[in-house]
């Protein structure tokens, strides 16, 4: 009989929705800390909030309505080395423009694997077929239940 290794997480047993990462060009040599401030721009690019709705929106979640769009700028901008995204500011970045996959550049950085888009969705399929495989186990065991049953007089 074979043991299960408690120590390894079941990818389909995943109950939030799984991480894709998308690729951002980025030129060879550009640091981590470029990386990810020329990914958060393509976020803020892509979302339908303005980056002034982005800032007012992250100074809600943070609770610091002080935070400003000049502040949201200072931290995309790939010049100013000297200032990084914090992971509070960053996550409150995620919620409010809803661009998920900037949690794949932290994640890839420390060896982390993230799966792509394509990966991700065949991953979310082969999780249904194993819940549709047990439903109908337990459909076909309700069934001979019910058959059982209903031969007794």
């Amino acid at each position: 009989m074979a043991h299960r290794d408690l120590n390894t997480l079941d990818l389909f047993d995943q109950k939030a929705p799984l991480l894709s990462m998308r690729h951002v060009n980025v030129p060879r040599g550009l640091s981590f800390g470029g990386h990810l401030k020329r990914s958060i721009s393509l976020a803020l690019k892509e979302s339908d909030l303005s980056r002034e709705e982005v800032a007012a929106k992250m100074g809600v979640e943070l609770d610091d309505p002080g935070f400003s769009k000049g502040a949201l700028d200072t931290l995309t901008a790939e010049s100013k080395e000297d200032h990084q995204i914090s992971v509070v500011r960053f996550v409150a970045l995620i919620k409010v423009t809803g661009a998920s996959w900037l949690m794949g550049i932290p994640a890839r950085e420390v060896g982390l694997d993230v799966h792509l888009d394509e990966d991700a969705l065949f991953i979310e399929i082969a999780k249904i077929d194993k819940e549709m495989q047990g439903l109908a186990a337990k459909k076909k065991s309700l069934a001979k239940h019910l058959a059982k049953n209903r031969k007794k007089p």
